[in-house]
């Protein structure tokens, strides 16, 4: 379930991003590029339909990364 941290990670990475919230949604653990404090988003999520890589703010990227997910579960 969602809690309090989870929604404090959607709205920072929002803050960070721009995106919107159903590509966030829809997006993974894996798209995550921790040397680079970035997140790539494939074209096929996003609105105008071109790959990017998306800075995000260090403490964001440390709250991705914490946030408790179910097992086998992979999406940010």
């Amino acid at each position: 379930g969602w809690g309090g941290q989870h929604w404090e990670a959607l709205v920072l990475t929002t803050f960070d991003t721009s995106l919107r919230i159903g590509c966030l949604l829809k997006s993974d653990v894996s798209q995550l590029d921790v040397a680079e404090c970035k997140l790539y988003v494939p074209g096929t999520l996003q609105k105008g339909r071109a790959d990017t890589k998306q800075p995000l703010d260090p403490s964001t990227l440390d709250l991705l990364l914490s946030l408790p997910r179910p097992a086998g579960d992979t999406r940010l």
